[in-house]
């Protein structure tokens, strides 16, 4: 692991083509921890579509750390288990902020600052969400275009991410207080600031328009470039029938599950 972190950006990124390298850094990172040399074997199946921003690589470096914890005979914590898992996604994103991994682990709603780390918030609802596929793409590309964005004007693309905060904040209230209107209209907002920040895509486009001529709201989850867009709308049906008549695949979900942690015990 020291000589991986040692390694320059151009290494990683080839290694994190290899989907292996995130288990071998989480499971060698855990052996650290026990004092211990044990070989394992691992299959891992998994329901969640690779590359779509659903976070795939971050719930699958949460279960193979609590796995291997569990194996070594490790007694850890939230914050450690969140440590353990994060070493995988450190190798599969290159720089992830780590919302992914502690959201994975924690489940429910969790808001996140990195100089802070997670916090589980008390939220309860049972809102529904549809998405649609935007085409596979990779973190680690988009982080490293957004770096560089920033790196040849940081006070705009600071500003810009002061305002997708603010909406995210709006949204986090209007769900506290399930104001669905609110949490719509912050949503769009996010989306326009995503689009500002260049991560968003015309297939990308495409799916937000086809979804507020139906009255719902629509913006990319994850590091954009591709991978799924989140949407909310009071009635799905016209959305839904309009995505895949366009070829989009859609999935279904709903707010607040319960994370790896708990599903564990």
């Amino acid at each position: 692991w020291e000589s991986y972190e040692k390694s320059p950006d151009e290494k990683k990124l080839k290694l994190a083509k290899d989907p292996f390298m995130p288990f071998l850094a989480i499971y060698a990172n855990a052996l650290k921890l026990a004092s211990k040399k044990i070989g394992i074997k691992a299959e891992i199946s998994s329901e969640i579509p690779i590359a779509s921003g659903f976070a795939s690589s971050a719930a699958c470096s949460s279960a193979f750390a609590i796995a291997a914890s569990k194996i070594l005979k490790l007694k850890l914590d939230e914050k450690q288990l969140i440590e353990l898992a994060n070493f995988g996604d450190k190798v599969a994103h290159l720089n992830p902020s780590g919302v992914d991994v502690a959201t994975s682990m924690l489940g429910g709603f969790v808001s996140f600052r990195k100089s802070e780390g997670a916090k589980k918030l008390k939220i309860k609802t049972n809102i529904k969400l549809i998405a649609a596929y935007a085409g596979e793409r990779r973190t680690s590309e988009m982080v490293e275009k957004v770096a560089k964005f920033r790196e040849q004007d940081r006070w705009g693309i600071e500003a810009i991410f002061d305002k997708i905060e603010e909406a995210t904040l709006k949204g986090v209230e209007a769900l506290k207080e399930k104001d669905l209107d609110s949490f719509g209209n912050a949503i769009d907002e996010a989306q326009e600031y995503l689009r500002e920040l260049g991560v968003s895509t015309s297939e990308i486009e495409r799916i937000v328009n086809i979804t507020r001529i139906y009255g719902g709201h629509a913006k990319i989850s994850g590091a954009g470039g591709g991978g799924i867009v989140i949407i909310f709308a009071r009635d799905y049906s016209n959305i839904k029938k309009a995505l895949e008549n366009q070829k989009f695949k859609v999935f279904e979900f709903e707010l607040g599950e319960k994370g790896a942690i708990e599903l564990s015990e």
